[in-house]
């Protein structure tokens, strides 16, 4: 964005004297010659200018964008604010603004820059559109810039802001730039693929993407001749992502163990290293609380803050939240979860924190209520459905069984949820509700037959036919199973599991088609095989069917009641541990004092002790011939 020998045209106004003039202009000289990385040498020199003229405009913005290269932010600011520089230089003044996180400022700037906008300028209203979240505004800005340059390689810096902005855009959009991402191979377009692979859940493509991303990164060094650090600063960023990757993946020693290695790295990535404290507090969540409170105390800083999107602040702040109520710090739990709730009120993170504040309070009948209203608040949405899931789990610990099943029943597309209607049927077959359970597999199966004939459908629906079945059996509901059963083998009539179960069903009234069944199985059917699948009724009922839990012990108490009052066991009588021996002897009287403060305790000499061993081997040996 910053030509600076370019801005260095007209030189000191003309009131300055001579000798002043030709002192200027040399020191304007050596500014033009100074390389672009001596970045203080360059502000010394404005300095000197501006002893002498004040107000130059030049020196001013030269110096001005150098303090934002340094990260001077406040500096830059005092110089680029006032009325003749923001007017001379509006767009540095904006970049410094979007630089210090004043989108507000910063779009007021842009805004007031009058005829066709240069390409910096365009470009920065690109970046203030992400960093608001118009992600479409941002998108077709650099698309815009992509289709200019058509005729040239696009640099990758761009294609990963577009590819950014197009995780968050139409589906259409989305894969347009991961196509384009991946025709131009370089480590950074590929690192923003596998992110988008991450938001789309795709954990071994992104692992693998990031394994190429890491190859091609260290490629990249050798060709432009990082140093170690640099280098440790772009692998340091595509091992979060890594880490998180294999986090999801199940593989949590090997995650936290690279998020360890990339803290001591400490890269100058501020949001790396914000990421992988987040990560780590989440995964050692139990072990050292003190330890994981610094770190995201770090990550909630103002300086770390302004540079997450606000997804990434969002998540930070729930597990400040979620660290404050395992310490047992309340009052800044409570005060946390109020900041969420304020700054992201459409998100269900905030009610979630304050119930579990709540909870571990033991204010539950308060927790359900606030669940209650966020769901009623948002109602048909699936923004609900984790609060409704919580809600479920507060009244099944408080007992109320039916309540549970109530609110779980209202969730919004239940039908659709495998595993919510899985927990339903099973708290209706522990209630006996059997026929509520058959009519809510019903509807779910209603539901996928009516969704397009995907395979990904496909595969729902032929495991939801298959639990149905297999449940409408276990209840003795054998023709039901069977035209469910039936229905199953329609999308896999191969399936030996399938065709099993549906011979045990018609086992029991039809024998002729349980034997028609049995014939589709390896090595056919005859009356034999189909003994073995207990072809008679009575064969069916006499199969031993699972006992619940919950009355096994009553009864057993019953069986116990029924076979009449029990002999009392005769107690064993315990052995003694430790006989005593010669209990002639009386005890030593001071056999609780220590062996070298006793009166008659004497430390012998070696030759003694030898003597005292003999005279015992002796006294031994006369005792055993007096025996004999």
């Amino acid at each position: 964005f910053f030509d600076m020998a370019s801005k260095l045209g007209h030189g000191p106004p003309p009131e300055v004297g001579k000798k002043k003039l030709a002192e200027v202009a040399k020191f304007f000289g050596e500014l033009n010659g100074v390389s672009e990385d001596d970045v203080d040498k360059r502000i010394a020199i404005c300095n000197q200018i501006l002893k002498i003229v004040p107000q130059d405009k030049d020196a001013n913005q030269v110096k001005a964008v150098n303090l934002i290269l340094l990260g001077r932010h406040d500096e830059a600011n005092k110089i680029l604010s006032t009325p003749a520089m923001s007017k001379a230089w509006p767009f540095e003044y904006a970049y410094n603004l979007y630089r210090q996180g004043k989108a507000a400022e910063c779009r007021e700037v842009l805004s007031s820059i009058s005829g066709e906008p240069s390409e910096a300028v365009a470009y920065l209203r690109a970046q203030l559109a992400y960093k608001e979240e118009d992600h479409s505004t941002a998108a077709a800005e650099y698309k815009g810039f992509i289709e200019k340059t058509m005729e040239e390689e696009p640099g990758p810096e761009m294609l990963c802001n577009y590819l950014a902005c197009s995780l968050h855009c139409d589906e259409a959009t989305a894969n347009m730039a991961m196509e384009l991402c991946q025709r131009h191979k370089h480590f950074d377009t590929l690192f923003n693929v596998a992110c988008s692979l991450i938001e789309q859940s795709k954990w071994k493509e992104a692992n693998a993407v990031l394994t190429e991303c890491t190859a091609l990164c260290k490629e990249a060094a050798t060709e432009m001749e990082w140093d170690e650090q640099q280098l440790q600063d772009e692998l340091c960023i595509i091992n979060v992502q890594k880490a998180y990757v294999m986090q999801q993946m199940g593989e949590r020693s090997s995650s936290t163990a690279i998020l360890e290695d990339v803290l001591k790295c400490k890269p100058s990535s501020v949001q790396a290293t914000a990421a992988a404290e987040n990560n780590l507090c989440a995964l050692t969540r139990a072990k050292n609380l003190f330890d994981a409170y610094k770190k995201i105390k770090h990550v909630t800083s103002a300086s770390v803050d302004n540079k997450l999107t606000s997804k990434q602040r969002l998540a930070v702040r729930y597990n400040n939240a979620a660290l404050l109520l395992r310490m047992g710090k309340l009052d800044a739990c409570r005060s946390a979860c109020n900041v969420i709730q304020a700054q992201w009120p459409a998100s269900d993170i905030g009610p979630l924190a304050i119930t579990a504040l709540l909870h571990r309070e033991g204010k539950s009948a308060k927790a359900e209520e606030s669940l209650r209203s966020f769901i009623q608040a948002n109602a048909g949405s699936d923004l609900t459905l984790r609060a409704e899931l919580t809600l479920a789990q507060i009244q099944l610990d408080r007992g109320q069984v039916p309540a549970a099943i109530q609110t779980l029943s209202a969730i919004h597309g239940m039908e659709s949820k495998p595993a919510v209607l899985a927990f339903l049927v099973k708290l209706h077959s522990r209630l006996g509700q059997t026929d509520a359970a058959i009519r809510l597999l019903d509807s779910a199966i209603g539901y996928f037959t009516a969704q397009p004939s995907t395979p990904a459908n496909k595969e729902k629906l032929l495991m939801l036919l298959t639990n149905s079945a297999e449940f409408k059996a276990q209840e003795k509901r054998y023709e039901d199973a069977v035209s469910t059963y039936k229905r199953a083998l329609e999308l896999n009539p191969t399936d030996g599991v399938l065709i099993s179960g549906l011979v045990v069903c018609l086992a029991g009234f039809d024998p002729d088609g349980a034997e028609q069944y049995l014939s589709k199985l390896p090595g056919g059917g005859d009356q034999a095989r189909l003994d073995e699948f207990l072809a008679d009724s009575a064969g069916l009922e006499a199969i031993a069917v699972p006992k619940d839990p919950s009355k096994l012990k009553e009864e057993k108490k019953r069986k116990a009641e029924d076979s009449g009052p029990k002999a009392a066991k005769k107690k064993k009588k315990r052995s003694q541990r430790h006989p005593a021996k010669n209990t002639d002897t009386p005890p030593d009287p001071e056999r609780w004092v220590r062996l070298k403060d006793r009166s008659y305790y004497k430390k012998l000499s070696k030759k003694e002790k030898l003597k005292k061993q003999r005279e015992k081997e002796e006294a031994a040996k006369r005792a055993a011939a007096a025996k004999k």
